[in-house]
């Protein structure tokens, strides 16, 4: 087999199409490149684009010179060179032949476009654009298209739990990610964080058959801009502020709690993530150190209290152990996602199970009691408002505040 025959089979190129040269040159880094020529038999033929005509139907009307970044061939870049043909069809007139290893006004090839999309999956793009030797430009471009086209089939209708969270690109350009908190999938990314925001992504859930009136959670940050467009253009969904920025807020409190007290009291400096890592993170001697502060009734140990306790509502109310067929766990038990049957004595009988959640002790700062078991949620929330209070506390410039 030669050279032209093996690129042929390599590239699984359709009649009539055929290599018909194969060139190693310098490239403008002076790094070599693979050059692959293919071309057609004079007198091929072409079926016309457009729909409705048969297959080789029209003669090459003429052909126009391009040019495509192909994979690499080992470690060499590859370029494929054509003349794509225009047909002259006697239905719709001269008529430009789609190359089949490319999209129509692509500089690259399906397969070229399909490495890097697979890519930019786990990677940003511009490490992908330094690793294939081009413009990250040049690669956002057809992304965006592949991007398009896949959510044009995306459907929203049973979307009704949502994540709303901001981040930023280069500074203060922010942009705004929407995910379904079931699927865990993004379902839209927005520019901005305010409350117009929301607005946007409500009109882009409706172009994909979502209904804002049966969203019924919204989890997102304490941004009033947020809330403000939730209220505006979510009207049935509870707003819910999520995990991390609670415990973001409490941790910040903390750290600032911590350096104002180290001002007249020297013992705290360079104690910053004593407070703030979990005791489970902390070696043994920064543990010591922790207990040995905390005997000393510091403001920043009742401050770590009070994080830690928020935590332990989080982990202590989250965790479901089984089901009974009372409410007060005295029935008849089932774990979690066990298999079950012959619950109901007679046909079509309703059968309740209750849901049975895991003990928890929390200790209450600076109080000395405790809190066992399911009864003192209550005192949980209580624990959470201090918390957060604590934050709010902490975000104002004067130091004089207590806890």
């Amino acid at each position: 087999m030669d050279t032209t025959s093996l690129f042929t089979a390599a590239l699984q190129l359709p009649d009539p199409w055929r290599v018909s040269g194969v060139e190693s040159r310098d490239g403008a880094d002076c790094k070599r490149e693979l050059h692959i020529t293919i071309g057609f038999a004079s007198g091929s033929r072409f079926h016309c684009p457009e729909a409705g005509r048969g297959e080789a139907s029209c003669p090459a009307h003429d052909a126009r010179e391009r040019v495509w970044r192909h994979l690499n061939f080992f470690q060499y870049k590859a370029f494929i060179h054509a003349g794509v043909p225009r047909v002259a069809c006697p239905e719709h007139g001269v008529r430009a032949v789609p190359a089949p290893w490319a999209r129509p006004g692509s500089g690259f090839t399906l397969l070229f476009e399909a490495m890097v999309v697979e890519l930019a999956k786990t990677q940003p793009v511009a490490d992908i654009a330094e690793q294939v030797g081009e413009h990250d430009t040049r690669l956002w471009r057809f992304i965006r298209h592949y991007v398009d086209e896949a959510r044009r089939y995306k459907d929203y209708t049973g979307v009704e739990a949502i994540g709303i969270d901001e981040t930023s690109r280069r500074g203060h350009r922010y942009i705004t990610v929407v995910a379904d908190l079931v699927e865990r999938n993004v379902v839209c990314v927005v520019p901005g964080k305010d409350s117009s925001t929301v607005g946007r992504f409500a009109r882009d859930f409706m172009d994909h058959n979502g209904d804002p009136g049966r969203v019924r959670l919204a989890a997102c940050d304490m941004s009033l801009g947020f809330a403000k467009g939730i209220r505006e253009h979510l009207p049935n969904a509870a707003k819910a502020v999520d995990k991390f920025h609670v415990v973001k807020h409490a941790n910040e409190a903390v750290d600032k709690v911590c350096k104002a007290e180290a001002r007249d009291r020297p013992v705290l400096r360079n104690t910053k993530y004593v407070w703030l890592r979990n005791e489970a993170s902390l070696t043994d001697p920064h543990l010591e150190v922790k207990r040995n502060l905390a005997k000393q009734r510091l403001k920043t140990a009742r401050a770590c209290g009070m994080r830690e306790c928020l935590q332990d509502i989080y982990a202590a109310n989250l965790t479901k152990y089984s089901w009974n067929t009372k409410k007060d766990g005295s029935g008849a038990s089932y774990g979690d996602k066990a298999a079950i049957r012959n619950l109901a004595s007679v046909q079509d009988e309703v059968i309740v199970l209750y849901a049975q959640w895991a003990d928890a002790m929390t200790v209450l700062p600076d109080t000395g009691g405790q809190a066992a078991g399911h009864a003192p949620f209550a005192a949980g929330m209580a624990v959470t408002a201090a918390a957060l209070a604590l934050a709010v506390l902490a975000r104002r410039r004067a130091p004089r505040h207590s806890l």
